[in-house]
């Protein structure tokens, strides 16, 4: 009876603990959820706008998950959101704000994220237009992994001055869905992550710097080589558009500097 009661027993809690490790390109995560401890990796796709997560719940007990997607929005900037799901997914929006609508060059930017779960009976599916909020409830077994997968569409140019669709542009969510739906097994999972290895281990073989780490300076001119490289392993495709000084993660709609170019030593 004692032995059993330990068996029922939940697991001590790990403390939360993260790694941005840039040799393997994803984020390493440790942290109690639901009464479990659990373990999770992050990346994204090398060759599309496909991200993974990686979820796996160590203990004796099934675990309830839910996941959220969301657009954000505030009193202070507001854009126009959506949320909408089907079965299996949510999918969420958000739009700019057109300032100079009577200019014919002027244009609006979409960006959607299309999210569903691999590896686990999804229980319900549900959004919130007002929110923006998507989300996916899902029971998580005992040392088994959940797959987390959300796509991006949009994000350039997606309407005219006239509100019209861009020429030669989709509609946001319809190309989110269309990425979702081509990575709907752990098989599919594996191959994306087999070529996004293979990519970071072409890219990282290009070249190296070895300043040892007897000198602290030498050592702190190494870290920057190796941090830079993988800001512009993560930001820069060929034939794509080259990302501004903030690289391609903005978090608000109004950062210094436009988050332009500046065509001197920072470009």
């Amino acid at each position: 009876r004692e032995l059993e009661q330990y068996e029922e027993q939940i697991e001590p809690q790990e403390p939360f603990y993260e790694k941005q490790d840039i040799l393997n390109a994803e984020i390493q995560t440790k942290q109690g959820i639901a009464g479990l401890n659990t373990e999770m990796k992050t990346w994204l796709a090398s060759d599309r706008n496909v991200m993974v997560t990686e979820l796996e719940a160590r203990g004796n007990k099934p675990a309830d998950i839910e996941v959220e997607t969301w657009a954000t929005n505030n009193a202070a900037n507001i854009r126009p959101i959506t949320a909408a799901n089907d079965d299996t997914s949510v999918t969420v929006t958000r739009s700019s704000e057109n300032r100079h609508p009577d200019d014919p060059d002027s244009w609006t930017s979409k960006a959607a994220l299309s999210t569903t779960i691999i590896g686990a009976d999804i229980i319900e599916a549900d959004s919130d237009m007002t929110s923006g909020k998507g989300s996916l409830s899902f029971k998580l077994q005992p040392n088994e992994k959940a797959y987390i997968v959300t796509a991006v569409g949009g994000g350039g140019r997606t309407y005219t001055s006239e509100g019209t669709l861009w020429e030669g542009e989709t509609e946001p969510d319809a190309e989110a869905q269309e990425l979702l739906s081509k990575v709907s097994t752990e098989e599919d999972v594996q191959e994306i992550n087999t070529e996004r290895q293979n990519w970071w281990k072409n890219y990282w073989s290009a070249s190296y710097v070895d300043f040892g780490t007897g000198d602290e300076k030498l050592n702190q001119i190494q870290k920057y080589y190796y941090g830079a490289q993988y800001i512009l392993g993560s930001t820069v495709r060929e034939g794509k558009t080259a990302p501004g000084l903030y690289g391609v993660w903005r978090v608000n709609d109004t950062p210094y500097w436009h988050g332009d170019y500046h065509m001197n030593y920072n470009f």
